[in-house]
């Protein structure tokens, strides 16, 4: 296997490998579809309908990673090729858009005639981050923010990795917002099903935030670990209550998206972040300035400063420490060890989470909504 995804709604499966790709219904599980042909290097859905987006995965023309092929599986037909001046490193797409995205570029084509609305310049992207909501009014990308990708003879300073997140209205052609998102180069985007949301994780991967959107504004913190971890996936539930993830560690850790902690707990975390984007005032030490003593007012606002100070001054390890405290309130191990990639979605059956390993395996996990801790594991199927 070399690649694995869900469809937008979670019900179905699809893989690739290099003898082809094929497509399984999530629940019950079974395999819908199934061709045998040249390597294929990614394969996407429109949920579950028979539209797939093929990245091919060769070393002769006919199956250039630099080509796609838009399918319809029920015809086996192939509806058109594009070829690109780079490899493809990802594509998604929902009922109106389809992006493509290379190291440098994204493309957005409207799905219905395949016409290319926009060709975005981006600054270098050598892992395709990106991302485009599922449904929602508008079609929401998320993808690096910076200065264009420049290619010259004379240029031979190293790209600077991207910390900020760009939101682009994919429906009215117009940039939303620049998010300034992490200290550390981004690794994972993921967008709300409806695009109201924004979640992102670094590469140091220890702190996974989510954001408004297109406020920017920071909603939530949630720590995944202390030590640094590479995330392989992240995923909304439907209605936005709900944020997993899965990581080089093995372990799936699932949040509550309580819309008290973008109160209490973000507010909190605020003020030691200054790298996080936010519309709202720091917080204050004092629980009730009207009523205490302007002495008590100066010495909080006064051991405030030192807080700060001492913090700046932290190893960034114990500074992201002190950031967040907010954690998982659900979790599992997957099974096989931390090898291999995985990837995590939630269907629209409650209480249920779906994980997909790169070994083969594809697992039904229950969620304990009263009192959280260990998911139990009620499916097991090989893909």
């Amino acid at each position: 296997m070399t690649y694995a995804t869900f469809n937008q709604d979670a019900t179905c499966l699809a893989v690739a490998s290099n003898q082809g790709y094929g497509v399984f219904n999530c629940s019950p599980f079974g395999q819908s579809y199934k061709t045998k042909e040249s390597a294929i290097g990614q394969v996407e859905m429109l949920f579950s309908t028979s539209l797939v987006v093929l990245v091919c995965q060769g070393e002769h023309a006919a199956a250039s990673p630099r080509k796609i092929k838009i399918v319809n599986t029920k015809r086996n037909a192939t509806i058109c090729e594009l070829t690109y001046p780079t490899s493809v490193l990802k594509v998604r797409m929902n009922r109106e858009r389809l992006i493509v995205v290379l190291e440098d570029q994204i493309y957005i084509y409207n799905i219905s005639n395949m016409k290319l609305l926009q060709a975005l310049k981006t600054p270098l992207n050598r892992y395709g981050i990106a991302d485009l909501s599922s449904t929602g009014d508008a079609s929401i990308l998320a993808y690096p923010s910076g200065s264009p990708a420049t290619h010259t003879l004379a240029a031979t300073t190293k790209p600077v990795p991207s910390t900020e997140v760009t939101l682009y209205d994919c429906t009215n052609m117009a940039p939303l917002n620049v998010v300034k998102a992490h200290k550390s180069p981004l690794a994972v985007l993921k967008l709300s099903h409806d695009g109201t949301m924004l979640a992102s994780a670094s590469e140091k991967g220890t702190i996974v935030r989510v954001f408004a959107v297109p406020s920017g504004t920071l909603l939530h913190q949630f720590r995944r670990g202390t030590y640094p971890s590479r995330i392989f996936s992240i995923a909304f539930n439907s209605p936005s209550t709900l944020l997993a993830l899965s990581s080089a560690t093995s372990t799936v850790h699932i949040y509550r998206l309580k819309e008290s902690s973008s109160t209490t707990n973000t507010e909190d975390s605020l003020e030691l972040s200054p790298d996080s984007s936010s519309t709202s005032p720091p917080p204050h030490v004092e629980t009730s300035q009207t009523q205490e003593p302007e002495k008590k007012k100066g010495y909080a606002a006064s051991l405030r400063r030192k807080v700060d100070r001492a913090q700046k001054m932290l190893p960034s390890a114990v500074s992201d420490m002190w950031e967040s405290n907010t954690r998982d309130f659900a979790w599992f191990k997957i099974p096989g060890g931390s090898s291999g990639l995985s990837i995590v979605a939630f269907p629209q059956l409650p209480n249920l989470i779906y994980v997909a390993t790169s070994s083969g395996s594809f697992c039904h996990y229950a969620i304990n909504m009263e009192k959280g801790g260990e998911c139990s594991r009620v499916a097991e199927y090989t893909v």
